[in-house]
């Protein structure tokens, strides 16, 4: 996944850009270099630093993406491999621009390395999230990773609440997501569209808990776009009912 150094310093001579053999020079010697990196003062110290969070994250990425290749189907890792290669393309031209902004000055090489090194950790938790969270929905629904709220939503027994994201096909043929709100056995739909009454705006939500004296707890689904929406116990139907109050 790394970028040849020796490639960039090319490209960067043909631009005309000053201090390339800086980071030419560094990232040949980073590994020898004796930094304190938490106290790192001059330019160069911290570009040597840079490089070795790069170096890190890169072997790291290299390990995850190994991974999720090997938990794809044939036609899965084809298209990861095409989404990986766009993606280093993206970086690698990102982080150029980065280096840009500081043209011929000596903070460049560390705008450049930097950036590679957050755009490389980034990708390693994309890639996780979206292994882990595949790996674990033999339902279709992928549910969010983060942890279950549990309380007494029908004010007796305590009951897990999820949320989750269900894909699926709407009756004109076309895609459409759903969100999916799970407490107990039972759970509520709620389309994402951005004109429906009772419906999602956005697919990016969050679900939080609300208390209050003399009445049992009720979810709140939020998608920072519509007003929220409010999840109650409904006793008569032993399921979830829903409002935007």
């Amino acid at each position: 996944m790394r970028s040849s150094v020796k490639i960039i310093a090319v490209v960067f001579l043909t631009l005309g850009v000053l201090g390339i053999f800086v980071l030419h020079t560094r990232a040949q010697t980073s590994d020898d270099i004796d930094v304190d990196c938490d106290n790192a003062i001059t330019t160069m110290d911290m570009v040597a630093c840079a490089d070795k969070r790069y170096q890190a994250a890169d072997a790291r990425l290299n390990a995850v993406y190994k991974k999720s290749l090997q938990d794809s189907d044939a036609e899965g890792a084809k298209i990861l491999r095409e989404s990986q290669r766009g993606w280093i393309s993206f970086r690698d031209a990102e982080c150029l621009r980065y280096r840009d902004m500081a043209r011929g000055g000596t903070m460049a090489p560390l705008l450049q390395i930097g950036c590679l090194a957050d755009m490389t950790e980034n990708r390693s938790v994309e890639l996780e999230n979206t292994t882990e969270m595949l790996a674990s929905q033999p339902d279709g629904i992928f549910w969010q990773s983060s942890a279950p709220i549990v309380a007494r939503f029908d004010c007796k027994n305590w009951m897990r609440a999820r949320l989750g994201l269900l894909p699926g096909t709407g009756k004109s043929g076309e895609p459409e997501l759903s969100v999916r709100v799970e407490v107990g056995t039972a759970h509520i739909d709620l389309p994402v569209n951005p004109d429906g009454q009772i419906a999602v705006c956005k697919p990016t939500v969050t679900l939080s808990v609300e208390e209050s004296k003399g009445s049992c707890p009720r979810l709140k689904l939020e998608d920072g776009a519509c007003d929220a929406i409010y999840l109650s116990w409904d006793a008569k139907k032993a399921g979830l009912s829903s409002s935007r109050n």
